[in-house]
């Protein structure tokens, strides 16, 4: 286990500040979300994704059909919803 961190602040444009957590802090709320309310690890990154799709589409407009898009992807972790929003958006990869 790595030692706790803390995590980095991160703000809207008009300022409004959002939450921010730890990797370790993550992985217990992955954790509870799967044994409290049911949704297995592969539907929680398939929902991951879908969302991230949803968010480039919103951001880019009605250019997001011809827009390209770039999914920069971690080692680990959300690295499987990066996979799932290309295989969401309607793109060639």
């Amino acid at each position: 286990m790595t030692a706790p961190t803390t995590p980095k602040r991160f703000f809207t444009r008009v300022g409004i500040e959002v939450p921010a957590v730890t990797a370790d802090q993550m992985r217990a709320v992955d954790r509870i979300a799967m044994e409290e309310t049911g949704p297995n690890l592969f539907q929680m990154m398939e929902n991951a994704g879908r969302n991230l799709a949803l968010l480039a589409i919103t951001v880019l407009g009605h250019r997001w059909n011809n827009a390209s898009v770039v999914v920069l992807q971690a080692a680990e972790g959300m690295a499987a919803a990066g996979f799932v929003q290309l295989a969401i958006l309607p793109i060639t990869v």
